[in-house]
């Protein structure tokens, strides 16, 4: 959203603290991934408007990605402008009875491909749904465009309360630690206040500068910065305590998962997210660790994620769960996952609840120990602690889960193939009697 040359968070909910370089921001967006750029002007008079067209010029140039702008329209000059500044596209705003009414003038005289309208729902479109198919190339739903903060769910926890150990004063005591800046931890301190949270908060660089180095916990929870290059592996001291595997200088997934295990009771657990070229690596120091990992048994538990699901970046990722009280256990459970998820939007998915509950009702059945149907294709599979070190110690679940299989209709792939037949012949029978006609053609 655009107000007078400034980005301004949604709508009606203008803050002068959210106000930024709207040429900067679409510059970073495009840097980062973004696959297109929507720009809308929340100009109040025709001035402001006028301002706004230079500023989307400077957007346009900023971006190597399309853009496309809609607000403050009320007249095919407008539709113009916005195209002449660099848009790809032009928002009508189909709130409004003057956008509806221009629709098919500017699909006419601009091209239905450089016109889209925005709607409220994506699914309720009223009455200009048959207008819209005509002349409009896309629908925008404004539900999809609300701030991120206004989409996200809490976290929902499947334990008890009174599952977890309390400290002397009645709350349960949480340890933080933020990799160098302070803004992790602030919100780590909200969600403390909000959950009745004991924290002990210190800020420094995790890998670096243990700052709970006496620290052992009951439970690591943690989403690590995925292949942190450079990250100062030569500045570790040769005797740190939380190495017990080889070091990649050039990648610090193992430091993390080291970092997390060190920091555990002996019946402590841990659940954090890797990516998925972690699982795999061949990397001399990344294979040793991993490889130590399994033989301590304690990997308990892989799910790989679907796609899309972190707005920060598009690395697949997956879910690891270690415990380092598994006993006589010796099997993993491995769970793909990857065809999960509900789309929000281009660029990013959700779990819907009904997901998160079987996967959960899953592994928790699992840990219970259960007797149930574990090993479906594609789906899940449970694997010999020694098979997965004979497979090159490789984490990655599809390798054990495998393809789903599929039920194929006998009857119905036979006559398919008999019509094929059928259609290659008649097309050969026409093929010989146009080499026919011609070679007589040739001859005469």
């Amino acid at each position: 959203m655009m107000e007078k040359n400034r980005a301004v968070i949604y709508l009606n909910k203008k803050t002068a603290e959210e106000e930024q370089d709207p040429a900067v921001l679409a510059r970073y967006y495009s840097d980062n991934g973004a696959e297109e750029i929507l720009v809308f002007d929340c100009s109040d008079t025709e001035a402001e408007h006028e301002a706004s067209i230079g500023m989307l010029k400077e957007i346009c140039r900023a971006a190597e990605v399309p853009g496309k702008a809609g607000g403050h329209i009320e007249r095919t000059e407008d539709v113009k402008k916005l195209l002449y500044a660099g848009c790809s596209k032009v928002i009508l705003n189909y709130a409004k009875q003057s956008n509806i009414d221009l629709t098919k003038e500017v699909s006419t005289r601009f091209g239905k491909e450089k016109i889209a309208a925005s709607v409220d729902s994506s699914d309720v479109v009223s009455a200009p749904a048959a207008l819209a198919e005509e002349y409009v190339s896309e629908l925008i739903s404004m539900e999809e465009l609300k701030p991120f903060k206004e989409q996200l769910r809490p976290l929902n926890c499947n334990m008890e309360w009174p599952e977890f150990k309390l400290g002397p004063d009645g709350l349960v005591p949480v340890v933080v630690q933020d990799y160098r800046t302070d803004e992790v931890l602030m919100l780590a301190y909200m969600n403390g206040v909000l959950h009745g949270l004991d924290l002990q908060m210190k800020n420094g660089d995790t890998l670096l500068d243990d700052r709970f180095h006496e620290l052992k916990a009951d439970y690591v929870i943690s989403n690590p910065p995925f292949n942190m290059k450079d990250w100062g592996a030569e500045q570790l001291p040769e005797d740190d305590p939380r190495v017990f595997g080889k070091i990649n200088k050039n990648n610090a997934n193992y430091m993390w998962m080291q970092h997390f295990i060190y920091h555990l009771k002996e019946d402590g657990k841990a659940g954090f997210v890797i990516s998925n070229g972690a699982l795999t690596s061949s990397n001399e120091a990344d294979f040793d660790t991993r490889k130590k990992m399994l033989e301590q048994n304690i990997v308990d538990c892989v799910v790989q994620l679907p796609d899309k699901m972190f707005l920060g970046t598009a690395i697949p990722s997956a879910l690891i769960f270690l415990d380092k009280a598994r006993g006589e256990r010796d099997k993993i459970l491995f769970i793909d996952a990857g065809d999960f998820g509900k789309n929000i939007s281009k660029t990013q998915k959700i779990l819907p609840e009904r997901d998160i509950t079987r996967i959960c009702k899953l592994y928790h059945s699992y840990k219970q120990g259960k007797k149930i149907k574990y090993n479906k294709k594609g789906y899940s599979w449970v694997t010999a602690v020694s098979d997965v070190i004979g497979n090159g110690c490789k984490l990655m679940p599809g390798i054990y889960t495998g393809v789903k299989e599929e039920k194929t209709d006998r009857e119905a792939n036979e006559k398919a193939i008999s019509d094929l037949k059928d259609q290659l012949r008649k097309q050969i029978e026409i093929s010989l009697q146009m080499s026919g006609a011609v070679f007589k053609e040739l001859i005469e």
